[in-house]
């Protein structure tokens, strides 16, 4: 059983499809989706790189930050990148479920989140099973996308900030090689 959870979300004003996807290494969001987001983008202070399964490479240059996201009335927020998605509409991430200190429970296929004041609000997702071609694809595509963000940022955060820690990025990247070894 995959360890995603699937559902509707109110981001803004409008209703999302969205993935919550604890081992995925940033929050994006649709093209189609940004018109409706009301924030203006920021750009990134180094540009990303995303590898496709099928080997298309996407630059990245912008976040929009700070984007209200509502679960049963209560607004949380999260920075979002902008990314060519087909079969969602918006991708959550580790750092934005440890930012509200989330429980997921993939069994009942929930998750429980607590905001800034200490309220707690509970998202059901769908039981409906995602296909495991898709959850392949999207996994491969992360693994590969955290190697290459990897790959263009490790020389300049060694240089630069010396202490910053890099285990997530180190994490994905042997990750990465375990199965290309495969």
């Amino acid at each position: 059983m995959p360890d995603v959870i699937t559902g509707t979300l109110q981001l803004g004003l409008i209703q999302v499809y969205a993935l919550i996807n604890p081992r995925a290494s940033h929050s994006f969001v649709a093209h189609r989706i940004v018109s409706n987001l009301n924030v203006l983008p920021s750009r990134l202070n180094v540009g990303m790189v995303v590898s496709t399964p099928l080997g298309k490479n996407i630059n990245i240059d912008e976040v929009y930050k700070g984007v209200k996201l509502y679960i049963k009335g209560v607004e949380l927020r999260v920075d979002l990148m902008p990314l060519e998605l087909h079969d969602f509409d918006l991708i959550l991430e580790m750092d934005w479920l440890n930012r509200y200190r989330a429980q997921v429970d993939c069994f009942t296929k929930t998750v429980t989140l607590q905001d800034v004041s200490g309220k707690r609000v509970v998202f059901r997702g769908e039981k409906r099973v995602i296909p495991n071609s898709i959850i392949s694809v999207m996994t491969a595509g992360k693994l590969v996308m955290t190697a290459v963000v990897h790959e263009l940022l490790h020389p300049f955060l060694e240089v630069f900030t010396p202490h910053v820690r890099l285990n997530k990025q180190l994490h994905w990247a042997r990750l990465t090689s375990k199965k290309h070894s495969l």
